[in-house]
């Protein structure tokens, strides 16, 4: 048993919130217009990765109504205990998860599994490192939510 197994629902949520919606939300602003910069001055190359700053875009716009509806609605409901009407609104938020790893490997494509090329500038670098990063931090609160938390609260009388 994991200490996320038994800690108490407040613990929990507060980890959530002031880990994963805090870092997406600082991650994702900067990983936008590291994108546009390099789609700009590598509009040229043909391994440009046209269309990542869309992708993030969409993701940031997705990812933020979803932390939204999390903290305003279904944590307010999971910490006053009303678990059985937690059910529905968790159910959206797994279909949602599935939804933004969809994204995820959409970015992948076309980041081209995050290959640089090998005269890739720092902004080009930075970019990928970003990704890779937010990747593996989104994945992991997915993961987190899905696996650990919901299905604790799904198992709520």
């Amino acid at each position: 048993m994991t200490h996320w197994q038994a800690a108490n629902y407040q613990d929990i949520i507060n980890f959530i919130e002031s880990g994963y919606h805090t870092r997406h939300r600082e991650q994702l602003p900067q990983l936008i217009e590291l994108a546009k910069k390099v789609e700009s001055v590598h509009s040229d190359s043909s391994v440009c990765p046209t269309g990542t700053a869309a992708i993030l875009e969409k993701i940031y716009q997705d990812l933020e109504m979803h932390m939204r509806k999390e903290e305003q609605i279904l944590f307010q409901m999971i910490k006053a205990g009303q678990y059985a009407m937690a059910r529905m609104p968790i159910q959206v938020m797994l279909s949602e998860h599935d939804e933004a790893e969809e994204d995820l490997k959409t970015l992948l494509t076309v980041t081209r599994n995050l290959a640089l090329p090998e005269d890739a500038c720092g902004s080009w670098q930075a970019l990928y490192q970003g990704i890779a990063t937010f990747v593996a931090d989104l994945s992991q609160h997915i993961y987190f939510e899905n696996e650990i938390f919901f299905a604790r609260v799904c198992n709520e009388k």
